[in-house]
């Protein structure tokens, strides 16, 4: 992190107040605040603040080349990667209120995919359907690495509500093409 160059501080004395990290792998010079602000130093020497565009699920988004390829990048991600550190390499930034519009830091957590589906379910951004609700898919058998029975399920998406488990892995093995998942072996009935 550090601080913008000294001719936006006299441009906007505002943002001068913030911390800013350069946006790795851009092409040309781009900074990124701690509040979300971007500015591109890529033809204005003075720099220019950047809009952001509204794709990928309704998320802020920002265009911008690399390697000379036009890439669109989540504003959440770009925030994450600048300033929330990731000892744990996680692949995922979860919106802790659940709310994709707050990009506040405070707000963003690094996670994996099974946090953020369990964190979803929890928070009733994804509704995942009930028993009565099984009556398309197929019941699904639990098992352990040895192969011994531990539980019927009624369908893949009880799983998932109650275990979190990701429900294409878990048919994916009930097809044959996976091994396990989750150290556990799952057929159809």
């Amino acid at each position: 992190m550090n601080h913008l160059p000294i001719e936006i501080a006299a441009i906007n004395f505002e943002l001068s107040n913030r911390n800013w990290a350069k946006v790795q792998d851009a092409d040309y010079p781009i900074f990124i605040s701690d509040k979300g602000e971007l500015i591109s130093f890529a033809k204005y020497p003075n720099g220019k603040l950047l809009k952001l565009t509204f794709k990928e699920g309704f998320y802020p988004v920002l265009n911008l080349r690399i390697k000379g390829q036009k890439n669109a990048r989540l504003l959440h991600r770009l925030l994450a990667n600048a300033f929330i550190p990731n000892p744990e390499n996680k692949p995922q930034i979860n919106h802790k209120d659940g709310n994709k519009w707050n990009y506040n830091l405070d707000n963003l957590e690094w996670v994996t995919d099974k946090e953020n589906k369990q964190h979803a379910h929890k928070t009733g951004l994804i509704k995942i359907p009930r028993n009565e609700n099984c009556r398309l898919s197929k019941p699904i058998l639990q098992y352990d690495k040895n192969g011994i029975f531990i539980k019927e399920w009624p369908c893949t998406e009880e799983i998932i509500r109650q275990m979190g488990f990701i429900g294409s892995h878990i048919r994916s093995v009930a097809h044959g093409r996976r091994k396990s998942h989750n150290n556990f072996i799952w057929k159809f009935k």
